[in-house]
């Protein structure tokens, strides 16, 4: 029996796509292919997301939804502030959507996409709640956690640092029992990225740059490029760079979402006597395309990353790539072994310290960029990520059995949760009856009143819409019918008036 699960994006740019947008993409075309989903896409928006999921031939919808930035902020009043987006108009158009649709899950994409999530509870659909951000932590980060306790069912965070704020705050759960949390990092297909024409598209990106095939290019990506993604850091390490070393080119890829800062980084570089060595190029949509120019990444993300898909892309490509301590970068070093090129946050100093190493040693360069290549396949490979998806499905069957009876052979089954791959090595949830059809809680009420106009048999359909109309008959003749008390007011009337009457006559 094939599962229906609707997911929400928060985004759906039309001009470049986030690493949030491609996570959610990834994920639908896995359950869809490997795990017996149906898989529906709900943007806010037309874009490139849409426009990829179609050509993947998974339907999506645009339905407009409200965002709840304060997640990202926490506040005293966060609650209060949830509450409030019940009065919207994008709430009706959520649920009446939902009730439309009828999913069996609802997966919400960040922590800023809560009116899904708060739409499915109320419609009684589980909820499956992905972070793809790190929440900061202040005094009032348990009310965030408290949300996102209180509407999932499960939450999956793409790295633990994403997870942290729940994890940090287990006082936040309101029930006994507290959802499903679960790290899955995101992973990558290698055929869709061609590895076979990586040589052609660095020499042709090379050459539409004018760089030397033999000179080091050092580049800064990211898919909008805001003050925390440290492109001002970048800039002053470079600019050191660059006077030392005369052959290095760098190059700066993404889409400017803050003119006025992307404006004051050029403007370091154009009053410099260096401008002809930096490159400033707009987003690149396929990734296979731009990577394999590149001989050094750097990312300087300033704020916490959930996890960095761009410091992930690089190691993909077998480049070395170079890091800020910051949430989800850190991880990623950590797991595959590149300490060695994490610098504190903020200290571009030490970062060039360790790019500059990376400059002036080819071999260094080579060793690091084959080490990456194979250490990354191992950790965060497509095999690793299916295993984590069905350990993950697993786990929420296990937890959700109380509320969704899995398939089984007995008649009473009524829903399918996915099925495991036959090949994955982690160990198999038993499908035998949890709960008997007596004891099986109510279905969801968007599905509970399906149920039960098709419960009624046609022959008792007649004989109750017969009922109905005598009851109707009887009704409308006793309404037409005086009553007692009305009658026995008649009689003392006319009684009254014929006494009148006969003594007016004797005067």
């Amino acid at each position: 029996m094939i599962s229906r699960i609707v997911c929400f994006s928060h985004l759906c740019n039309q001009t470049y796509i986030t690493g949030a947008e491609k996570l959610i993409l990834f994920l639908m075309r896995e359950l869809r292919s490997n795990f017996n989903f149906e898989c529906i896409l709900i943007v806010p928006q037309e874009g490139i997301l849409s426009q990829e999921a179609a050509n993947a031939g998974i339907p999506y919808y645009v339905q407009p939804c409200r965002l709840f930035y304060s997640m990202m902020e926490p506040h005293a009043a966060l609650h209060d502030e949830l509450e409030q987006i019940r009065v919207h108009s994008e709430w009706d158009a959520v649920v009446g959507l939902l009730q439309r649709l009828a999913p069996d899950y609802v997966l919400t994409n960040t922590c800023v996409h809560a009116i899904p999530a708060v739409a499915a509870q109320s419609l009684n659909i589980p909820v499956i709640w992905q972070i793809t951000e790190k929440i900061p932590d202040n005094a009032y980060t348990i009310h965030a956690a408290a949300i996102v306790y209180r509407f999932a069912d499960a939450v999956i965070g793409i790295s633990q640092s994403a997870l942290a704020f729940l994890t940090g705050c287990p006082q936040a759960c309101p029930s006994s029992e507290p959802p499903v949390l679960f790290t899955l990092p995101p992973s990558w297909d290698d055929k869709a990225l061609e590895p076979d024409l990586w040589h052609q598209s660095r020499v042709k990106k090379r050459a539409e740059l004018g760089i030397a095939p033999d000179a080091c290019l050092v580049g800064f990506v990211a898919a909008t490029i805001t003050s925390q993604k440290g492109l001002e850091h970048f800039v002053w390490m470079a600019m050191q760079l660059a006077e030392r070393n005369t052959s290095t080119r760098f190059i700066v890829i993404g889409c400017p979402a803050h003119q006025d800062y992307f404006e004051r980084c050029q403007q370091l570089v154009q009053r410099s006597s260096l401008k002809e060595k930096f490159h400033f190029v707009g987003f690149e949509n396929k990734i296979q395309h731009l990577y394999p120019a590149i001989d050094i990444v750097v990312t300087p993300s300033l704020f916490p990353e959930g996890f960095g898909l761009t410091a992930l892309e690089g190691l993909i490509f077998g480049k070395p790539v170079a890091v800020y301590r910051s949430g989800g970068l850190e991880e990623i070093h950590q797991s595959t072994g590149n300490e060695r090129y994490i610098a504190d946050v903020g200290n571009w100093r030490e970062l060039a310290v360790i790019v500059n190493s990376l400059i002036n040693s080819e071999e260094q360069r080579i060793a690091a960029g084959v080490h990456n290549y194979n250490v990354v396949r191992q950790v965060y490979g497509i095999e690793h990520y299916r295993s984590l998806l069905a350990a993950f499905w697993n786990l929420f069957r296990e937890h959700k059995r109380r509320i969704i009876p899995v398939q089984t052979d007995s008649i009473d089954s009524q829903y399918d949760l996915p099925s495991v791959p036959s090949n994955s090595n982690v160990p198999n949830v038993s499908s035998k009856v949890i709960r008997s059809a007596r004891s099986r809680p109510q279905k969801p009420i968007h599905k509970r009143r399906r149920s039960r106009r098709g419960r009624h048999s046609p022959k008792a359909l007649r004989k109750s819409k017969s009922i109905r109309i005598r009851r109707k008959a009887f009704r409308a003749a006793r309404q037409h019918k005086p009553r007692p008390s009305i009658q026995r007011n008649r009689r003392k009337n006319v009684r009254r008036m014929r006494k009148v009457l006969r003594t007016a006559s004797r005067r």
